[in-house]
């Protein structure tokens, strides 16, 4: 059984991990760049405790991005190899979202080794980090019109499937079909959306073990009332799959590859290690 609560909506994750290490809210449901704005954040903060995942959907787990480039741009020799992104004018979405540009952007330069290309992020709904996805449906229009001489993209595995599907306003399926082909490779899986809570000491109980006793409870509570949903509940399976939920709620494993903290802290936006805090004053550089 949950205990009273209630719900606040914030337009920007920004205000939202504030919110949560400062003790204004107990649970925050943060997307992966927000979650490690809030371990470091927390971490700097010596009245703070450490932030901890609760729970997640199962489909937030192994998020995949995939690299697409048009058709006509490919060499017969390429084999569709993300080496043909090579000097080649790539699409993304947001520059803050981790699926659609901060984690493949960082894969193609730093893992894959491409540096000579221009990147182009399309920016909407900028503290959003991505997750209406605005910038990675543009970022296929993009491609497929050859603005500005685009000829590659960088999206969501997601929003190229439901782009395929014929589920994207101004995104003809077939011409993506025919005309874009998906590239061999790709950048790391990450975990997305996470349940993050503060772990012990809450920073506005006073330090009083009785109120860290009623923090974690509340916590343990909410985190149990969420896993225990069953789709086969016919009351509660409308909930879950408006959620986008395949099947059931998951324990908490965020980002188990760091591929967006190291994503991060090579735009010097977040420590190299856990609990290293180096966003500080940029904490509003995405949505500012």
């Amino acid at each position: 059984k949950l205990p009273h609560f209630d719900y606040i909506l914030f337009t920007n994750y920004e205000q939202q991990v504030s919110a949560l290490v400062d003790g204004h809210i107990d649970v925050a449901w943060n997307g992966p760049v927000a979650h490690v704005m809030a371990e470091d954040l927390a971490a700097d903060n010596p009245d703070c405790a450490l932030v901890e995942s609760c729970g997640m959907r199962d489909v937030d787990r192994d998020f995949r991005t995939v690299a697409l480039m048009k058709r006509d741009c490919l060499e017969g020799g390429e084999e569709w190899s993300v080496s043909a992104m090579k000097g080649q004018t790539i699409a993304t979405g947001s520059s803050d979202s981790p699926q659609g540009h901060l984690v493949p952007v960082d894969w193609l330069v730093h893992t894959v080794g491409i540096d000579d290309s221009i990147i182009i992020p399309h920016e909407y709904d900028l503290g959003k980090h991505g997750d209406t996805a605005v910038g990675e449906i543009e970022a296929m229009k993009a491609m497929l019109a050859g603005s500005d001489g685009t000829s590659a993209a960088l999206v969501s595995e997601m929003m190229y499937q439901r782009g395929l599907d014929g589920a994207l306003d101004g995104i003809d399926a077939e011409e993506l079909r025919e005309s874009v082909v998906q590239l061999r490779e790709r950048p790391a899986v990450f975990d997305h959306c996470t349940f993050d809570a503060l772990v012990g000491d809450h920073p506005s109980d006073g330090g009083k073990s009785s109120d860290i006793d009623s923090h974690r409870a509340k916590i343990a509570a909410f985190s149990n009332a969420v896993l225990s949903m069953d789709m086969n509940d016919p009351c509660q399976a409308p909930i879950m799959k408006l959620e986008g939920i395949n099947k059931q709620w998951m324990g908490p494993r965020v980002d188990p590859g760091g591929a967006v903290r190291t994503a991060l802290n090579r735009k010097g936006l977040a420590s190299a290690g856990q609990f290293n805090n180096s966003f500080g004053t940029q904490m509003r550089a995405f949505s500012s």
